[in-house]
């Protein structure tokens, strides 16, 4: 029934209508099994330093455990957002460390630790070697506000053909519609000043 459909290659983004139109079927080599947080464990010996290298290469993510802990392909406001579990908006940098360079973060420590001595430690590494200090303040911003009048709701998007396996929406409603200044909780990392 499969005899001669099925190939091992899988198809790229090039080519991926091609492969639609053969009506060929692609079977893996080895089954798929879901990753386990151990598979994105740091391969050094464990100590207490945090290890920060520049990205080298696509790979993202986040991975942690009671004695490790892994961010890759992250910006400086990136890991400082989710160091703090805040949204990166809310992280102020000056320009020299706002750069879009992308770093692997690791952590992988002799015996387990709470979540919060981690994250301190995490801190600690980052203020080392960006040679920041970071600190919490509350600020008055402004802010602008998209809403839909209610009732009405925006046009769909036409459908794209070409987008094969997604889809798009068309609506959003953030807030009352007014614009104005809010109060927000900013993360502000600073360079120390230093005169000669």
């Amino acid at each position: 029934m499969l005899e001669g459909r099925i190939t091992h290659t899988r198809p790229t983004q090039s080519n991926i209508k091609t492969f639609l139109q053969s009506n060929k079927v692609l079977l893996d080599a080895e089954p798929a099994r879901m990753p386990r947080a151990t598979d994105h464990r740091p391969r050094f010996t464990p100590s207490y330093t945090v290890h920060i290298t520049p990205s080298e290469g696509e790979q993202n993510g986040n991975a942690s455990s009671n004695d490790f802990w892994v961010s890759q392909g992250v910006t400086v406001r990136n890991a400082i957002g989710l160091l703090y579990e805040t949204n990166s908006v809310r992280v102020l940098l000056p320009p020299s460390l706002d750069d879009g360079k992308r770093y692997d973060i690791a952590l992988l420590l002799p015996t387990p630790e709470s979540r919060e001595k981690m994250a301190l430690r995490m801190e600690q590494g980052l203020q080392d070697y960006f040679h920041v200090t970071m600190q919490r303040e509350m600020r008055l911003t402004d802010v602008y506000v998209v809403s839909v009048a209610p009732g009405r709701k925006p046009a769909a998007l036409p459908a794209d053909n070409e987008a094969l396996g997604h889809f798009r929406s068309g609506s959003i409603v953030i807030g009352d519609g007014r614009a104005g200044r809010s109060d927000s909780v900013f993360w502000s990392a600073s360079r120390p000043q230093c005169n000669l």
